[in-house]
Protein backbone atom coordinates (compact mmCIF):
# COMPACT_ATOMS: atom_id res chain seq x y z
CA UNK A 1 0.00 0.00 0.00
CA UNK A 2 1.01 3.33 -0.94
CA UNK A 3 -1.49 5.65 -1.21
CA UNK A 4 -1.62 8.92 0.80
CA UNK A 5 -4.90 7.83 2.46
CA UNK A 6 -5.43 4.31 0.79
CA UNK A 7 -4.93 2.40 -2.28
CA UNK A 8 -6.22 4.27 -5.50
CA UNK A 9 -9.52 2.62 -7.28
CA UNK A 10 -7.80 0.24 -10.08
CA UNK A 11 -9.24 2.36 -12.77
CA UNK A 12 -7.03 4.24 -15.22
CA UNK A 13 -7.76 7.23 -18.00
CA UNK A 14 -9.16 6.69 -21.19
CA UNK A 15 -6.18 6.87 -22.94
CA UNK A 16 -5.00 4.08 -20.94
CA UNK A 17 -8.72 2.21 -20.44
CA UNK A 18 -8.90 1.75 -24.23
CA UNK A 19 -5.79 -0.39 -24.14
CA UNK A 20 -5.91 -1.44 -20.39
CA UNK A 21 -7.91 -4.67 -18.86
CA UNK A 22 -10.10 -2.42 -17.04
CA UNK A 23 -10.13 -3.83 -13.06
CA UNK A 24 -6.45 -5.06 -13.20
CA UNK A 25 -4.33 -2.08 -14.03
CA UNK A 26 -2.10 -0.52 -11.53
CA UNK A 27 -3.18 2.60 -12.11
CA UNK A 28 -3.34 5.69 -10.63
CA UNK A 29 -7.15 6.17 -10.59
CA UNK A 30 -6.79 9.59 -11.72
CA UNK A 31 -8.38 11.03 -14.53
CA UNK A 32 -6.92 14.32 -14.93
CA UNK A 33 -5.15 14.61 -17.94
CA UNK A 34 -7.27 12.11 -20.01
CA UNK A 35 -7.14 12.38 -23.61
CA UNK A 36 -10.70 12.10 -25.10
CA UNK A 37 -12.05 9.37 -27.60
CA UNK A 38 -10.62 10.87 -30.74
CA UNK A 39 -13.20 11.71 -33.12
CA UNK A 40 -11.87 12.95 -35.74
CA UNK A 41 -9.44 9.39 -36.26
CA UNK A 42 -12.07 7.27 -37.73
CA UNK A 43 -14.74 6.60 -40.58
CA UNK A 44 -16.90 4.16 -40.36
CA UNK A 45 -17.74 3.01 -43.88
CA UNK A 46 -21.61 1.88 -44.78
CA UNK A 47 -21.43 -1.86 -45.76
CA UNK A 48 -23.47 -4.86 -44.97
CA UNK A 49 -21.50 -6.90 -41.83
CA UNK A 50 -17.96 -7.34 -42.20
CA UNK A 51 -15.73 -10.36 -40.95
CA UNK A 52 -12.41 -9.52 -40.24
CA UNK A 53 -10.34 -9.14 -43.32
CA UNK A 54 -7.68 -6.29 -42.49
CA UNK A 55 -7.08 -5.24 -45.84
CA UNK A 56 -10.34 -3.69 -45.83
CA UNK A 57 -9.48 -1.31 -43.53
CA UNK A 58 -7.81 1.66 -44.87
CA UNK A 59 -5.36 4.31 -42.69
CA UNK A 60 -5.23 7.56 -43.92
CA UNK A 61 -1.96 9.38 -43.12
CA UNK A 62 -2.35 13.30 -40.87
CA UNK A 63 -1.26 16.18 -43.11
CA UNK A 64 2.33 17.40 -42.56
CA UNK A 65 2.39 19.61 -39.70
CA UNK A 66 -0.62 18.73 -38.33
CA UNK A 67 -1.57 19.48 -34.53
CA UNK A 68 -3.81 18.29 -32.12
CA UNK A 69 -6.50 16.24 -32.95
CA UNK A 70 -5.63 16.53 -36.86
CA UNK A 71 -2.39 14.97 -36.24
CA UNK A 72 -3.92 11.35 -35.64
CA UNK A 73 -4.08 9.25 -38.30
CA UNK A 74 -7.59 8.40 -40.01
CA UNK A 75 -8.81 4.26 -39.75
CA UNK A 76 -11.55 3.61 -41.75
CA UNK A 77 -13.22 0.59 -41.05
CA UNK A 78 -16.12 -1.15 -43.03
CA UNK A 79 -19.36 -1.25 -40.47
CA UNK A 80 -20.30 -4.39 -38.93
CA UNK A 81 -16.35 -5.42 -38.60
CA UNK A 82 -16.27 -8.50 -37.02
CA UNK A 83 -13.75 -11.36 -35.72
CA UNK A 84 -13.74 -14.31 -33.82
CA UNK A 85 -10.09 -14.55 -33.31
CA UNK A 86 -7.32 -11.94 -32.97
CA UNK A 87 -5.56 -11.40 -35.85
CA UNK A 88 -3.48 -8.72 -37.40
CA UNK A 89 -1.69 -7.54 -40.49
CA UNK A 90 2.20 -5.72 -41.17
CA UNK A 91 1.75 -2.18 -42.43
CA UNK A 92 5.36 -1.45 -42.14
CA UNK A 93 7.97 -3.85 -40.66
CA UNK A 94 10.64 -2.34 -37.80
CA UNK A 95 14.20 -3.58 -37.59
CA UNK A 96 14.16 -2.64 -33.05
CA UNK A 97 13.90 -4.85 -30.77
CA UNK A 98 11.33 -7.48 -30.13
CA UNK A 99 8.38 -7.31 -27.43
CA UNK A 100 7.97 -9.95 -25.24
CA UNK A 101 5.92 -10.09 -22.02
CA UNK A 102 6.65 -8.08 -18.93
CA UNK A 103 8.79 -5.80 -21.65
CA UNK A 104 7.43 -1.93 -21.64
CA UNK A 105 6.06 -0.71 -25.12
CA UNK A 106 5.75 2.45 -25.90
CA UNK A 107 3.22 3.04 -28.60
CA UNK A 108 1.15 5.90 -30.52
CA UNK A 109 -2.30 3.95 -31.56
CA UNK A 110 -6.03 4.90 -33.11
CA UNK A 111 -8.78 2.48 -31.31
CA UNK A 112 -11.78 2.34 -33.56
CA UNK A 113 -15.48 -0.07 -32.92
CA UNK A 114 -15.82 -2.62 -35.80
CA UNK A 115 -19.80 -2.55 -34.74
CA UNK A 116 -20.07 1.19 -36.36
CA UNK A 117 -16.24 2.20 -37.25
CA UNK A 118 -16.23 4.88 -34.30
CA UNK A 119 -13.28 5.97 -33.15
CA UNK A 120 -13.30 5.43 -29.51
CA UNK A 121 -9.53 6.56 -28.40
CA UNK A 122 -6.20 7.39 -29.37
CA UNK A 123 -2.55 8.64 -28.30
CA UNK A 124 -1.66 11.70 -28.82
CA UNK A 125 0.64 11.10 -32.22
CA UNK A 126 2.35 14.01 -30.98
CA UNK A 127 5.96 12.75 -29.83
CA UNK A 128 4.43 11.46 -26.82
CA UNK A 129 3.53 7.77 -26.97
CA UNK A 130 1.82 6.02 -24.52
CA UNK A 131 3.21 3.42 -22.62
CA UNK A 132 2.22 -0.12 -20.77
CA UNK A 133 3.66 -3.66 -19.83
CA UNK A 134 3.05 -6.24 -21.99
CA UNK A 135 0.63 -8.71 -20.58
CA UNK A 136 -1.82 -9.43 -17.59
CA UNK A 137 -2.15 -5.36 -17.20
CA UNK A 138 -3.47 -5.07 -20.92
CA UNK A 139 -6.56 -6.86 -22.53
CA UNK A 140 -5.19 -10.32 -24.16
CA UNK A 141 -5.76 -9.51 -27.27
CA UNK A 142 -2.67 -7.24 -26.98
CA UNK A 143 -0.76 -9.53 -25.75
CA UNK A 144 -1.40 -11.91 -28.76
CA UNK A 145 -0.97 -9.70 -30.95
CA UNK A 146 1.96 -7.64 -30.01
CA UNK A 147 4.50 -10.32 -28.62
CA UNK A 148 7.49 -10.58 -30.94
CA UNK A 149 6.69 -7.44 -32.54
CA UNK A 150 9.86 -5.54 -33.70
CA UNK A 151 10.30 -2.26 -32.56
CA UNK A 152 9.18 0.27 -35.74
CA UNK A 153 6.53 -2.00 -36.72
CA UNK A 154 3.34 -0.52 -37.28
CA UNK A 155 0.70 -2.43 -37.83
CA UNK A 156 -3.58 -3.26 -37.55
CA UNK A 157 -5.11 -5.20 -34.70
CA UNK A 158 -8.62 -6.99 -35.08
CA UNK A 159 -9.03 -7.77 -31.46
CA UNK A 160 -11.99 -10.61 -30.83
CA UNK A 161 -14.52 -9.61 -27.90
CA UNK A 162 -13.17 -12.76 -26.19
CA UNK A 163 -9.27 -11.42 -26.17
CA UNK A 164 -10.95 -7.58 -25.42
CA UNK A 165 -13.76 -6.75 -22.81
CA UNK A 166 -16.13 -9.28 -24.04
CA UNK A 167 -15.58 -11.28 -20.82
CA UNK A 168 -16.27 -8.25 -18.49
CA UNK A 169 -19.31 -6.93 -20.57
CA UNK A 170 -18.04 -4.41 -22.56
CA UNK A 171 -16.43 -0.93 -21.60
CA UNK A 172 -19.20 1.60 -20.97
CA UNK A 173 -16.69 5.18 -21.09
CA UNK A 174 -15.62 4.48 -24.13
CA UNK A 175 -18.88 2.81 -26.11
CA UNK A 176 -17.34 -0.69 -26.45
CA UNK A 177 -20.21 -3.54 -26.20
CA UNK A 178 -19.47 -6.82 -25.11
CA UNK A 179 -19.16 -8.36 -28.57
CA UNK A 180 -17.80 -5.45 -29.85
CA UNK A 181 -14.73 -6.58 -32.85
CA UNK A 182 -12.18 -3.85 -31.54
CA UNK A 183 -9.86 -2.52 -34.57
CA UNK A 184 -6.22 -0.53 -33.86
CA UNK A 185 -3.42 1.36 -35.42
CA UNK A 186 -0.51 0.58 -33.83
CA UNK A 187 3.41 1.79 -34.16
CA UNK A 188 5.42 0.32 -32.09
CA UNK A 189 7.69 3.16 -31.03
CA UNK A 190 9.63 0.99 -28.22
CA UNK A 191 10.56 -1.67 -26.70
CA UNK A 192 12.42 -2.21 -22.97
CA UNK A 193 12.74 -4.33 -20.84
CA UNK A 194 10.00 -4.84 -17.63
CA UNK A 195 12.39 -4.64 -14.57
CA UNK A 196 15.88 -2.76 -13.60
CA UNK A 197 18.52 -2.60 -16.21
CA UNK A 198 21.76 -0.73 -16.40
CA UNK A 199 25.11 -0.76 -13.89
CA UNK A 200 24.38 -2.21 -10.52
CA UNK A 201 26.34 -0.09 -7.64
CA UNK A 202 28.71 -0.99 -5.88
CA UNK A 203 27.02 -2.55 -2.33
CA UNK A 204 30.79 -1.54 -0.39
CA UNK A 205 29.80 1.87 -0.97
CA UNK A 206 26.57 2.12 0.57
CA UNK A 207 25.83 3.14 4.12
CA UNK A 208 26.09 0.27 7.01
CA UNK A 209 22.52 -0.61 8.30
CA UNK A 210 20.58 -1.23 5.57
CA UNK A 211 18.37 -3.98 4.57
CA UNK A 212 20.13 -6.85 1.80
CA UNK A 213 18.33 -6.90 -1.73
CA UNK A 214 18.43 -9.89 -3.78
CA UNK A 215 16.94 -10.11 -7.13
CA UNK A 216 16.06 -13.61 -8.73
CA UNK A 217 17.74 -14.24 -12.07
CA UNK A 218 14.84 -15.31 -13.70
CA UNK A 219 11.74 -13.30 -12.64
CA UNK A 220 13.78 -10.32 -11.72
CA UNK A 221 11.58 -10.16 -8.70
CA UNK A 222 13.55 -8.86 -5.68
CA UNK A 223 13.37 -10.16 -1.81
CA UNK A 224 14.32 -7.74 1.03
CA UNK A 225 16.05 -8.93 4.10
CA UNK A 226 16.09 -6.44 6.96
CA UNK A 227 17.59 -6.68 10.56
CA UNK A 228 14.55 -6.23 12.48
CA UNK A 229 16.70 -5.34 15.89
CA UNK A 230 18.80 -2.44 14.35
CA UNK A 231 17.28 0.78 15.08
CA UNK A 232 15.57 2.54 11.41
CA UNK A 233 16.89 5.73 9.94
CA UNK A 234 15.09 8.69 11.11
CA UNK A 235 15.16 10.73 7.80
CA UNK A 236 14.01 9.23 4.12
CA UNK A 237 17.28 7.12 2.52
CA UNK A 238 17.34 7.25 -0.80
CA UNK A 239 19.97 4.24 -2.26
CA UNK A 240 20.48 3.58 -5.85
CA UNK A 241 20.57 0.03 -6.33
CA UNK A 242 20.87 -0.26 -10.13
CA UNK A 243 21.62 2.97 -12.48
CA UNK A 244 19.40 2.74 -15.11
CA UNK A 245 20.27 4.93 -18.83
CA UNK A 246 17.17 6.90 -19.41
CA UNK A 247 16.12 10.54 -17.94
CA UNK A 248 16.10 11.33 -14.59
CA UNK A 249 12.01 11.75 -13.44
CA UNK A 250 10.61 14.42 -12.96
CA UNK A 251 7.47 15.65 -11.40
CA UNK A 252 4.52 16.01 -13.44
CA UNK A 253 5.46 12.48 -15.00
CA UNK A 254 3.24 9.55 -15.01
CA UNK A 255 5.77 6.86 -13.71
CA UNK A 256 5.72 2.77 -14.32
CA UNK A 257 7.14 0.62 -11.97
CA UNK A 258 7.25 -2.42 -10.18
CA UNK A 259 7.58 -2.48 -6.31
CA UNK A 260 7.85 -4.64 -3.19
CA UNK A 261 7.45 -3.05 0.18
CA UNK A 262 7.94 -4.34 3.66
CA UNK A 263 7.93 -2.74 6.69
CA UNK A 264 10.95 -2.70 8.57
CA UNK A 265 9.74 -4.15 12.39
CA UNK A 266 8.90 -7.12 10.45
CA UNK A 267 10.36 -7.50 7.47
CA UNK A 268 7.39 -8.65 6.48
CA UNK A 269 6.25 -7.90 2.38
CA UNK A 270 2.87 -6.23 2.94
CA UNK A 271 2.61 -4.61 -1.14
CA UNK A 272 3.97 -6.06 -4.13
CA UNK A 273 3.21 -5.13 -7.73
CA UNK A 274 5.23 -8.42 -9.19
CA UNK A 275 2.61 -10.34 -6.71
CA UNK A 276 -0.04 -8.67 -7.92
CA UNK A 277 1.06 -9.53 -11.63
CA UNK A 278 1.29 -6.03 -12.76
CA UNK A 279 3.20 -2.81 -12.37
CA UNK A 280 2.07 0.30 -10.62
CA UNK A 281 1.83 3.69 -12.31
CA UNK A 282 1.59 6.90 -10.73
CA UNK A 283 1.92 10.73 -10.94
CA UNK A 284 4.78 11.80 -9.73
CA UNK A 285 4.41 14.73 -7.05
CA UNK A 286 0.74 14.98 -6.95
CA UNK A 287 0.03 14.04 -3.60
CA UNK A 288 -1.54 10.94 -4.17
CA UNK A 289 1.26 8.60 -2.87
CA UNK A 290 3.12 8.57 0.35
CA UNK A 291 5.42 11.52 0.34
CA UNK A 292 8.45 9.54 0.91
CA UNK A 293 7.73 8.09 -2.86
CA UNK A 294 7.41 11.43 -4.12
CA UNK A 295 10.69 12.72 -2.72
CA UNK A 296 12.42 9.92 -3.17
CA UNK A 297 11.81 8.71 -6.70
CA UNK A 298 12.24 12.62 -8.35
CA UNK A 299 15.48 12.53 -10.13
CA UNK A 300 16.26 8.86 -10.37
CA UNK A 301 17.13 7.40 -14.11
CA UNK A 302 14.34 5.23 -15.72
CA UNK A 303 15.76 1.77 -16.13
CA UNK A 304 17.10 1.99 -12.25
CA UNK A 305 16.18 0.06 -8.92
CA UNK A 306 16.47 2.18 -5.55
CA UNK A 307 15.93 1.59 -2.30
CA UNK A 308 13.29 3.52 -0.23
CA UNK A 309 13.71 3.62 3.71
CA UNK A 310 10.69 6.08 4.71
CA UNK A 311 9.91 7.36 8.15
CA UNK A 312 7.15 7.31 9.69
CA UNK A 313 6.40 10.98 9.04
CA UNK A 314 6.92 10.08 5.35
CA UNK A 315 4.84 7.48 5.54
CA UNK A 316 1.44 7.12 7.71
CA UNK A 317 2.50 8.88 10.27
CA UNK A 318 0.59 7.49 13.70
CA UNK A 319 -2.57 5.84 11.08
CA UNK A 320 -2.45 2.01 10.43
CA UNK A 321 -3.64 2.03 7.06
CA UNK A 322 -4.12 -1.78 7.43
CA UNK A 323 -3.05 -4.98 9.50
CA UNK A 324 -0.08 -5.50 8.14
CA UNK A 325 1.06 -1.54 8.45
CA UNK A 326 1.28 -0.75 12.44
CA UNK A 327 1.13 2.75 13.28
CA UNK A 328 4.66 4.01 13.15
CA UNK A 329 5.77 1.83 10.94
CA UNK A 330 9.31 2.77 8.85
CA UNK A 331 8.55 0.91 5.43
CA UNK A 332 11.32 -0.20 3.01
CA UNK A 333 10.69 -0.51 -0.71
CA UNK A 334 12.50 -1.69 -3.57
CA UNK A 335 11.43 0.20 -6.85
CA UNK A 336 12.15 -0.53 -10.46
CA UNK A 337 11.34 2.46 -12.25
CA UNK A 338 10.49 1.08 -15.76
CA UNK A 339 9.22 4.21 -17.81
CA UNK A 340 8.28 7.97 -17.16
CA UNK A 341 6.21 10.07 -19.66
Amino acid sequence: MIAARRRPALLVPLVAAVLALAGCSGGSGDDDGAAAPSTGASSGASSAAATADLTQVSVTPPAAGATGKDAVPTVTVPAGFSTGTTTSRVLAEGNGDAAAEGEVLSVEFVGVNGRDGKAFGSSTWTGQPTQFVLGPGVIPGFTTALEGVKAGTQLLVAVAPADGYGPQGGLQQAGIGATDTLVYLIDVKGVAPGWATGTPVDPSTFPAGLPQVTVDQQTHVPAITVDTQAAPPTSLVKQVLVTGGGEPVQKGQNLTMQYTGVTWSTGKEFDSSWSRGTPFDFTLGDGKVIAGWDQGLEGVPVGSQVMLVIPPDLGYGDQSPSEDIPAGSTLVFVVDVLAAQ
